[in-house]
């Protein structure tokens, strides 16, 4: 049996509308979107007097139902030139735009999809463009994709990385309508797993008008009279649309948002009729038939059909007839079946007409709504209504009553005669419907993030969202973070707000001027832009060491977060077994206790561990590794060099062999330089040493309790800060020289390997290496001085950038900040005493989304999902992308109409100009220079050669591919480098060397000295 197919996603414009909420309020009103010509398109009108001078006979309309603004497109969004963009037909890009929009209506992100077996099915049959193209001589290398219909899906398929069926189908009027009953069937066949099936049409030249009129089909007053005795033809419509198709079983698993089932489909042929163009009854009662029998549903049970309905005395009548005959089977007696056809509200969109219908019908049976067909006052006398089980709807109204889901069908004859009908059903409520309050754990606060392409369209988003939250005051925060976090493509311009509200969000998109320094409190909002070269920035995780976490800290993210609690109860169950000690009881006792008072080293190391793979689990991966004393145990489970229960052991040893000592030790915080503290404690050098370097003006000093106060009495009568710590042993000094044996007995039973996340050695304060995986390096750790300082400053020359972390409270961030001079980014996972509030758990989950916003404008990549796992949440229908559109059409006023479809080559080419100049200014600077000068003259040849406006000049940084530039645009780049410069470039020239900066420092080292003069040539490259 084959399976239902859901619809999940729409996108669409249509006449008046852009978007699917548009088009519903469309239909509710009873809206008529017809108009004249719009005033924009100066080149139809002349052509279009002068066909009709030569068909004086025939009376010609210029109503129809147009789309606005054709000529413009957001090229740079899918990496496409101008000048491609110009010879593209601007159906392709309105499918480009359209079928974005569709993916993100449907909560998918485009990455998420890359490389799957998706599918496109596009109905098409106008090519108006390439008429223009070639009218008005503006044919070129991009001519042939720019036109081809199997283009049309074609592109989407290799922007997407899809890599099921990928077809460009004409049926004519029925195009749509059998690209998705073709989607169907490969994704119940198994061809693919997601579909886009999509019809589009645009009316650019006037011939096929022209030919309707004197076919006389073309309704004399512009307006569709479906069923009406007045039905005198159609109008001419424009429009895209397109659905996200998904097998059910497929969507209800991935809690998709299902706007109606499809639950099943047919197609035929009328074969031989009255005519090439005239309707066959029998064969329209086929079709119907056999969609129904492959639905598996009576006939009788269908409640409303969307007719094709297109407004002509024969077609109307047979339609009606065909549907009479079909549907009266087993239907209960008063229980007729509505019809009504779009094309009275839009006009007749042609290839793009079944997906108008189809759109109808979903959002219909999504609101439980059938809207009135429009401009029926008298029946077709030739329709017997009152006769046959069938009544055209006049009025909106609610969906019939019935035992059963609502169930439709929408019908799409060609006139070639293939015809199509598809049956579509309600979806039932699931389980899955529900908000997050839903959970057994909900957050009070929540992270949203949004991203663009450019700056302005992230502004534009904002909006949007400010817009939708004002529109939309009930909807549920959680549900509409996890649709934006998870269901949309992550740019380079970027945004995130945390907040407890939607209230919250609204002001926090407001407030657009924010400026928050990044260790200090962000207030939940954080913007930035990230570099051109897509280089990740490199995060290193800091793990500070004894007494940095207090009673309850990640109470919240245990009660909430399956992963930081299945890891602290991994430790937990480890020491209960070991030892009998009840890591719980210790992190979160339930007796009332001092909040902020210390924890043992063990529940330092687990909450820090824990803490680790929760940022893991999320995407945040660290490229670097430094701990300070014990912290130095967790960063090494965490890089692999051993495991997180041989981690435990050696610290459950360190622990007992510290206690077992009768010490009477301490340690001491000194601000001050090297030479003064090493002054003071020379003195005593037996007794107390330095046992950390933590920034440049703080150490630690450690030994004898009496001797280490007399060395701070000494420091501070020198005018030095000093700080007596509360701990009774000397860590990190030559006093703990003799537990080193002992120790070194545990350490030879611990299994090693080497770390798969480069680590700071706390010993050298360098990158670690084999010395980390000796038992003599761990049973001499406690004796010798952490070198803090030396690691950062390690880090800083591997490029570390984000310093992130793992401890109840900023300690090596703020000691971190005064290592390194450069302003970076500093995070703490968590803080205490923040925002004013008492209970920490509020305190953590705040914390740790501020975190991520910070890491996620910065350009680290997080799983979303993960971050999300174990929320129940829905998806939402949430703003779509603000394209930034621009307009790319041929050049209909500077040229006359002549045969000749190509444009000749001007000796006066910029191309020849800067050919000329090139050699002249490069003999002029001295060999350093010549880079600059270089990057220069490429990007004046690239934005000629893609055709960019004088105002945009490339980014020297950006990829050519992001440029718009492919293989033929590549190509002319080299030969005119190969010209201009006198040398030879390999073929893989712009792979090898892939933006403008980098192939100018390759020529400036290329190019040999004294430059050989190139031949005068006059013709353009390529």
């Amino acid at each position: 049996m084959k399976e239902p197919i859901a619809i999940i996603g729409i996108g669409c414009r249509f006449p008046g509308v852009n978007d699917a909420d548009a088009y519903w309020k469309l239909l509710c009103d009873g809206e008529d979107a017809i108009s004249p010509i719009p005033s924009k398109r100066a080149w139809y009108m002349p052509s279009l007097h002068a066909l009709d001078s030569d068909s004086s006979s025939t009376e010609v309309s210029c109503l129809g139902g147009f789309l606005d603004h054709v000529e413009d497109f957001d090229c740079q969004f899918f990496e496409i030139s101008p000048r491609e963009a110009i010879t593209m037909d601007p159906q392709q890009r309105l499918l480009l735009e359209v079928s974005w929009e569709a993916l993100e209506d449907a909560g998918i992100s485009p990455e998420q999809t890359m490389g799957s077996q998706g599918g496109v099915f596009v109905g098409i049959s106008s090519g108006d463009y390439s008429y223009l193209i070639c009218q008005y001589r503006q044919v070129d290398a991009y001519y042939n994709t720019g036109i081809a219909f199997s283009i049309a899906a074609n592109r989407l398929s290799y922007y997407l990385d899809w890599h099921g069926p990928s077809l460009a189908l004409d049926t004519a009027c029925s195009s749509s309508l059998v690209a998705v009953h073709q989607a169907c069937r490969s994704l119940q066949y198994g061809d693919c797993d997601l579909a886009l099936a999509a019809g589009v049409n645009l009316i650019l030249r006037p011939e096929m008008t022209l030919a309707f009129s004197q076919s006389k089909v073309m309704a004399a007053d512009g307006r569709c009279k479906a069923f009406d005795a007045r039905a005198d033809g159609y109008v001419r419509g424009e429009g895209v649309g397109v659905v996200v198709l998904k097998p059910l079983s497929s969507a209800i698993a991935n809690n998709d948002s299902i706007y109606a089932v499809i639950r099943g489909s047919a197609i035929n042929q009328d074969g031989q009729s009255n005519g090439l163009m005239a309707p066959n009854p029998a064969a329209q009662e086929a079709v119907l038939q056999a969609a129904y029998q492959d639905a598996k549903v009576s006939p009788g049970r269908v409640q409303y059909v969307e007719t094709h309905g297109i407004g002509t005395q024969l077609g109307d009548v047979i339609e009606a007839k065909a549907l009479a005959k079909v549907l009266s089977q087993d239907r209960e007696a008063g229980k007729d079946c509505f019809i009504g056809s779009v094309k009275t509200n839009l006009g007749h969109l042609e290839a793009a007409a079944g997906m108008a219908s189809l759109i109808k019908v979903a959002l219909a049976l999504k609101h439980q709504k059938i809207p009135a067909s429009l401009h029926f006052q008298k029946p077709n006398p030739y329709i017997r209504f009152e006769r046959i089980p069938l009544n055209v709807q006049q009025t909106l109204s609610p969906w019939p009553e019935s035992d059963y889901p609502a169930l439709a069908g929408v019908s799409g004859f060609g006139f070639g005669g293939t015809n199509a009908h598809v049956v579509l059903e309600e979806v039932g409520r699931r389980k899955s419907d529900v908000g997050s309050q839903d959970l057994q754990q909900s957050h009070s606060m929540h992270l949203l993030t949004l991203s663009a392409k450019s700056d302005g369209a992230l502004d534009q988003l904002r909006q949007r969202y400010q817009v939708y939250i004002q529109q939309n005051p009930d909807v549920d925060l959680a549900n509409l973070c996890f649709t934006a976090n998870t269901g949309r493509s992550h740019f380079h311009h970027r945004l995130a707000v945390v907040g407890d509200a939607l209230e919250d969000i609204a002001e926090k998109l407001n407030d657009d001027s924010v400026e928050i320094p990044s260790e200090k409190s962000t207030n939940g909002y954080a913007r930035a832009t990230l570099g051109d070269d897509d280089i990740p920035p490199s995060v290193a995780f800091l793990f500070p060491g004894e007494q940095s976490a207090y009673l309850g800290v990640g109470q919240q993210l245990y009660e909430s977060q399956p992963l930081f609690r299945q890891t602290v109860n991994r430790c937990h169950e480890f020491l209960q077994a070991d030892l009998g000690i009840s890591l719980i009881d210790i992190l979160y006792p339930q007796s009332a206790q001092d909040q902020f008072a210390s924890l043992s080293d063990m529940a330092v190391f687990a909450l820090e561990y824990s803490l680790a793979q929760l940022w893991v689990s999320w995407g945040v991966q660290p490229d670097f590794l430094i701990g300070h004393g014990l912290g130095e145990y967790v960063a090494a489970c965490v890089a692999g060099v051993f495991s997180l229960e041989e981690g435990l052991r050696l610290l459950v040893a360190r622990q007992m062999l510290l206690q077992s000592v009768e010490s009477d030790g301490g340690m001491a915080v000194v601000i001050g330089n090297q030479e003064q503290v090493e002054a003071a404690i020379s003195t005593h050098a037996s007794n107390v040493s330095i046992a950390a370097h933590n920034a440049p003006s703080q150490w630690v000093i450690a030994g004898d309790k009496q001797a280490l106060q007399t060395v701070c009495q000494t420091l501070e009568d020198n005018g030095l800060l000093t700080q007596l710590s509360s701990t009774k042993y000397a860590l990190y000094s030559q006093v703990m020289a003799p537990l080193q044996q002992e120790l070194e007995s545990v350490t030879a039973e611990i299994n090693y390997a080497s770390p798969s996340i480069p680590m700071i050695s706390g010993i050298s304060g360098k990158i670690a290496g084999d010395e980390i995986t000796t038992p003599a390096y761990w049973a001499n750790h406690l004796c010798q001085p952490v070198q803090f300082m030396a690691g950062m400053q390690a880090l800083c020359k591997q490029g570390c950038t984000i310093f992130l972390e793992m401890g109840a409270k900023p300690l090596l961030t703020r000691l971190g900040q005064q290592c390194l001079s450069e302003d970076y980014l500093w995070l703490s996972s968590l803080r205490s005493g923040r925002h004013g509030i008492s209970k920490a758990q509020y305190q953590d989950w705040r914390q740790l989304q501020e975190n991520l916003a910070q890491l996620y404008v910065q350009g680290v990549s997080i799983d979303w999902f993960q971050f999300h796992n174990g929320q129940l949440c829905k998806k939402l229908r949430l703003p779509t992308y603000p394209f930034q559109r621009e307009r790319y059409w041929i050049d209909t006023d500077s040229v006359d109409q002549v045969e000749t479809p190509f444009r000749p080559i001007s000796s006066q080419d910029p191309l020849t100009l800067l050919q000329a100049k090139i050699w002249q200014q490069l003999m002029q600077v001295e060999i350093g220079d010549r880079s600059k000068v270089l990057e220069t003259y490429l990007q004046k040849v690239v934005a000629y050669i893609l055709r960019l406006a004088p105002s945009n000049t490339p980014n020297p940084h950006l990829d050519f591919i992001e440029l718009g530039m492919d293989s033929l645009t590549a190509m002319e780049v080299k030969n005119h480098i190969q010209t201009a410069l006198g040398i030879s470039l390999s073929e893989t020239l712009a792979s090898r060397h892939s933006s403008i900066h980098k192939l100018a420092k390759y020529l400036a080292v290329t190019v040999e000295v004294p430059l050989r003069k190139p031949q005068d040539n006059s013709e353009v490259c390529g």
